[in-house]
């Protein structure tokens, strides 16, 4: 998140006021929502902006570079190796083939992993913000905004059954720092 952005966390006794409290985000235009809840939530997968996995992408140039480095492997081996045996071409695709395609499977299976790692943001780059009761029973939302707009969503966040409004962080522990008992 940018500079010039603040955070309002709401904390909500149920999934129900929870769920109530991002539907009314979403309708005033507050689309940077962050979920914290002990439990699985399906329907606020659906109300909330997913952006695709970039996962994929990973593995594609994974691929393209491993069939590239197979193919480059055998056609530098034989150029600066070269064993002709029985009048056969030395820069036969047949053979090739094979090699390419088990360095494109190996290429892209490395990707695919740091990828993975990457889109899970592990490790962390930048700490992220946890609210200690979501591991039991409370629920939180968490408000990205401009800072103008606090007073505002706070009202809003409050109406919905928040049972406590943080601002700035205020009541939330850094993940690394949260003793889990």
């Amino acid at each position: 998140m940018g500079e010039d952005r603040s955070q309002l966390l709401a904390v909500y006794g149920s999934a129900v006021e929870l769920t109530n409290a991002v539907k009314l985000m979403l309708r005033e235009g507050h689309g940077q929502l962050e979920v914290l809840s002990p439990i699985p939530l399906p329907e606020l997968h659906e109300l909330l902006p997913q952006r695709p996995s970039s996962v994929r992408w990973f593995t594609l140039i994974g691929c393209i570079a491993g069939a590239f480095a197979g193919m480059g492997l055998q056609v530098g081996t034989v150029l600066h190796w070269p064993l002709l045996t029985g009048g056969k071409p030395a820069l036969s695709l047949p053979a090739f083939v094979i090699i390419a395609f088990e360095m494109t499977i190996l290429f892209g299976a490395v990707a695919t992993l740091v990828g993975f790692l990457v889109n899970a943001k592990l490790p962390p780059i930048e700490k992220e913000w946890y609210h200690p009761g979501c591991s039991r029973s409370d629920f939180a939302l968490l408000v990205w905004h401009d800072p103008a707009q606090s007073d505002s969503i706070e009202r809003h966040l409050r109406d919905a059954g928040a049972r406590e409004v943080n601002r700035g962080g205020s009541g939330l522990a850094q993940r690394e720092s949260v003793n889990h008992e």
